[in-house]
């Protein structure tokens, strides 16, 4: 403390500026360090998660279709309108399909890829309920339960 009381005001004035200059350029230096980490974080958000929730909300999507238009065509008994749900379905299926191999291009932790692992295996499972009660329903004329699908069924 000695060496400050030497030093004459002029200096005095001059050291306590330049210390808190530094201390400007410091907190000027760490936000900007926040900024672009929160740049990146945004960066992420927006390039990964958001095109991530895209396909997500286009195979919920797909899949509503799929269930839909395939309870119209249990319920149908013209073989044209059949035809023609059935062309919905398929290109639902379609839709899907791309929608799901470009959520597998992007970048995935192991939870994503487990997670997308049980989608594809219940996806699967449903297409087949599905198929076999659109056979069924081809070779009845009655609508009663579904054979198909009661052993399927959640307990009640």
């Amino acid at each position: 403390m000695n060496f400050i009381s030497n030093l004459k005001i002029g200096a005095r004035l001059g050291l306590a500026f330049g210390l808190t200059l530094c201390l400007i350029l410091a907190v000027a230096g760490v936000g900007l360090n926040s900024i672009a980490n929160a740049d990146r974080l945004l960066t992420s958000i927006i390039e990964d998660d958001l095109k991530k929730l895209t396909f997500a909300n286009s195979l919920a999507e797909e899949v509503h279709i799929v269930s839909r238009v395939m309870r119209t065509v249990l319920l149908l008994d013209d073989p044209a309108a059949k035809a023609t749900e059935v062309k919905k379905i398929d290109a639902a299926r379609t839709a899907y399909n791309t929608s799901r191999e470009a959520l597998k291009k992007l970048p995935a932790s192991e939870a994503d890829t487990a997670l997308l692992a049980k989608i594809d295996d219940i996806a699967t499972e449903a297409r087949t309920i599905k198929t076999t009660s659109s056979s069924w329903r081809k070779t009845t004329k009655t609508m009663r339960p579904w054979p198909c699908c009661s052993s399927n069924l959640p307990p009640k």
